[in-house]
């Protein structure tokens, strides 16, 4: 029985440590794409 949870426990932390690292990598390639949007776009609104 123990051996068993801590499979599973296991699998769970691998599982939530990727997902959370693919997330981390969306936030990051978002906010560049984001900012390098805003840097464009500013100089035109101000115009």
């Amino acid at each position: 029985g123990t051996a068993t949870r801590r499979t599973i426990q296991t699998n769970d932390d691998s599982h939530r440590l990727q997902l959370s690292n693919k997330f981390v990598m969306l936030d990051v390639e978002d906010h560049d794409d984001n900012n390098e949007n805003d840097d464009v776009q500013s100089p035109i609104i101000d115009e």
